[in-house]
């Protein structure tokens, strides 16, 4: 918070706004000088706001928090959830806002140009970060082969608390109704990968994205998604291919084999040895189930994937997958990127192995997607 006001303060100087600094309080002139983790009175905080925000787009903050706090329906809500919102949280949100403001005023209304685009804890996106359910999980310590520990995370909806075509989709094999237990159908494990191999896993990603780049591999196995010049995601096919896009499936061929192609290059060994062999030695996929692998690129985490089904007539359960470079999640139920509120999400830090189970809801029952909102930076799904 502090940083992003004293980059304010900043900016209102360097914007040619005269000598108006000379003239602010103690609390504000000088505020971009204030040496990293000092510790500042939360009102000389506020002056400062207030200070900076009256010069810039005639607002005050002191103002709009009294008339928040006599607003009568506002007053109830603050009330009502008087836990979060005390009185020095209050002040803080509207000062915010009010911050907000000044950085939409400094540049002219160009929303693009604003330092809260840039500040991580101020990032807006245009999706409701809500879903419907809160999910149970039961953590399982295990032991692989070499002796390396992992933690088996399993999904579980809450009791009493399922989706209304649960039942449709999953066997009464899989679930207890008398205990009101209800799997997910997707299962994460981590720690499973050491640091070490999953630096050689992400080096041997940048290997291919190389080659791609110089046209060194068939178009056959790859599609990339561009903004301008700008590359946003690589889809990339080894084993097999499936007819996916919207240009595909129109073709006259595209429902000869069911969609699937194999005019691209045999599974790398990298896969096979790096990816698939600790997966198999853990018994996490079966020997010799993977006969097809794709490696999904997000490069800087603007786009994702939409929300979709693995079709069962050309995708085999289980269907696993290994988060490299950063940490993601995978959202279930939501449309367009995450535009209205989803269902559940599962966490996929870096390293993460995500396993949609064959008789589960997760695969057969709701679609998924991995939203921008979803990733932090470049983030890698080898699948």
């Amino acid at each position: 918070f502090h940083r992003y006001l004293a980059d304010l303060e900043r900016k209102f100087e360097e914007a040619g706004s005269g000598n108006e600094a000379e003239d602010l309080p103690c609390d504000c002139a000088g505020a971009g000088a204030a040496p990293r983790g000092c510790c500042l009175s939360l009102d000389g905080l506020l002056r400062r706001v207030n200070c900076l925000c009256a010069r810039v787009g005639c607002m005050d903050t002191n103002k709009i928090f009294r008339a928040l706090r006599a607003d009568a329906e506002a007053s109830a809500f603050i009330q009502k959830n008087s836990k979060f919102f005390c009185r020095s949280t209050t002040r803080l949100v509207v000062a915010l806002v009010g911050l907000m403001y000044a950085d939409l005023a400094l540049e002219g209304g160009k929303d693009r140009e604003c330092l809260y685009r840039r500040m991580r804890v101020l990032c807006r996106t245009d999706s409701r970060d809500s879903f419907r359910y809160e999910m149970l999980v039961r953590e399982t310590l295990c032991k692989g082969v070499c002796g390396r520990e992992f933690v088996k995370n399993e999904y579980f909806f809450p009791p009493r608390h399922i989706p209304d075509n649960y039942r449709d989709v999953v066997p009464a094999s899989q679930y207890d109704a008398a205990a009101d237990i209800y799997p997910a159908g997707v299962t994460t494990y981590t720690d499973l990968f050491s640091d070490e191999g999953l630096r050689k896993v992400e080096g041997r990603v940048v290997e291919l994205e190389h080659k791609i780049s110089q046209r060194l591999l068939p178009e056959s196995c790859y599609d990339r998604s561009q903004h301008w010049n700008c590359v946003r995601r690589t889809k990339t096919f080894f084993g097999a291919r499936y007819l996916w896009t919207k240009e595909q499936k129109s073709q006259s061929s595209a429902g000869k084999a069911g969609g699937i192609r194999l005019d691209v290059p045999r599974v790398p060994k990298w896969v096979r040895e790096d990816v698939e062999d600790p997966l198999v030695r853990c018994r996490v996929v079966p020997e010799n189930f993977i006969n097809s692998s794709a490696v999904n690129i997000y490069h800087d985490g603007s786009e994702g994937i939409q929300s979709h089904y693995d079709d069962d007539s050309r995708f085999a359960r289980p269907i696993v997958s290994l988060r490299i470079f950063s940490d993601s999640r995978l959202s279930f139920g939501t449309q367009f990127f995450g535009y209205v509120n989803g269902s559940f999400f599962v966490p996929m830090p870096r390293g993460c192995i995500t396993v949609m189970e064959e008789r589960g809801y997760a695969a057969n029952g709701i679609k998924h997607s991995v939203r921008p909102t979803d990733m932090t930076a470049k983030s890698v799904a080898v699948i």
